[in-house]
């Protein structure tokens, strides 16, 4: 079984980003041969350091499937182009190179919406505005493939930054708490599929996929998982997520994230 789960808002507390009611199911589900990716807007070094916590090596999906980072363990997807990151493989999946940051730059000057960035604060401004430690806004802040946006952006705002960001080939995506830029040639569901397949081309039995998320940002991998658990978001409802297999969970965070382990525990038996 192969389960694909969000972070932040599901695995992680929403407020405070701890995963203290969580690990321990996490660390269930891997020592019962089973894979737990987590598939997250966040980055390397954010995700690196909560495996690190859980202390089991997995593959991971980083920044809103701009990168699979694979473990030295592993031999998935060998023959892709990568970078060398702590015991394993960061492989990039775009092919869009444009520097997105100063492309962010260019549009605030041309339009005049504000956009603030990690880019544009200290680790201390990062640190107040969303309750991270240090060492966790340095992490956030240090992006390899996308840029989050902090400030709210309302409808018109967000009609102008994507018709400027599609000329450019980028797409702004909304997640739990903020905005993402990010190319529009990658999305968590591509990723989470590419590294499925090559998987099953390994034959290690892993055939069942679950994913587990919450905004609207988790759509592409809720639509291509076989079994597709929906958590309610911060306002306390379902996003409007269309797929024919969701299974929409009563609960917020950790609280639905944990449901939905005694769910699937309870179906298969194998957790």
């Amino acid at each position: 079984m192969i389960i694909y789960s969000d972070l932040d808002g599901c695995f992680l507390d929403r407020d405070t980003y701890s995963y203290d009611n969580t690990i321990q199911y996490a660390q269930k589900i891997i020592d019962s041969d089973n894979m737990l990716i987590f598939c997250s807007s966040k980055t390397f070094e954010e995700i690196y350091d909560i495996m690190d916590n859980i202390d089991r090596q997995m593959p991971f999906i980083v920044e809103n499937g701009g990168g699979i980072y694979i473990p030295n363990k592993y031999n998935y997807l060998e023959s892709a182009k990568y970078s060398v990151k702590k015991n394993g493989r960061l492989i990039n999946l775009s092919d869009n190179n444009i520097d997105i940051y100063n492309s962010i730059k260019n549009i605030r000057k041309e339009t005049g919406i504000e956009m603030v960035t990690y880019q544009d604060l200290t680790i201390t401004a990062i640190c107040t505005i969303t309750g991270l430690n240090k060492y966790q806004a340095a992490f956030a802040k240090n992006r390899n493939f996308s840029e989050t946006i902090i400030t709210a952006l309302n409808d018109r705002d967000i009609k102008v930054l994507e018709s400027r960001l599609n000329q450019l080939n980028l797409t702004c995506t909304n997640g739990s708490q903020y905005y993402t830029i990010h190319p529009n040639d990658i999305n968590k569901g591509k990723a989470a599929l590419m590294l499925f397949e090559n998987i099953k081309n390994m034959k290690i039995g892993n055939d069942i996929t679950i994913g587990i998320g919450d905004s609207s940002n988790d759509e592409s991998l809720l639509s291509i998982t076989d079994m597709s658990y929906l958590l309610k978001n911060k306002y306390n409802h379902w996003e409007d997520i269309k797929s024919n297999n969701i299974i929409k969970i009563d609960g917020l965070g950790q609280v639905g994230w944990i449901k939905v382990y005694k769910e699937i525990s309870k179906k298969f038996c194998e957790i």
